[in-house]
């Protein structure tokens, strides 16, 4: 699954997916957006850490199951 975020300041942004950390590249074609692919089930729980910070949730997540601050949780509409 592709994990995309918006960070145009950001020097390294790092997907947190189920207790493992994966480092996020620059897209070439989207200014500002990080991205990286990760294996990820409907219901895992994810975050992203910008230039070493907390993990925050994705601003753009369709579930947010410990409230806004918590963490994001995959969707697979899908299922």
């Amino acid at each position: 699954m592709q994990f995309e975020v918006w960070a145009p300041e950001a020097r390294g942004v790092s997907l947190r997916l189920q207790g493992h950390a994966y480092a996020m590249e620059r897209a070439p074609d989207r200014p500002g957006w990080w991205r990286c692919a990760a294996e990820a089930g409907h219901g895992a729980r994810y975050g992203f850490s910008v230039d070493g910070g907390p993990v925050l949730p994705d601003p753009r997540s369709r579930r947010q199951p410990d409230g806004p601050d918590g963490p994001s949780a995959v969707v697979d509409h899908g299922r």
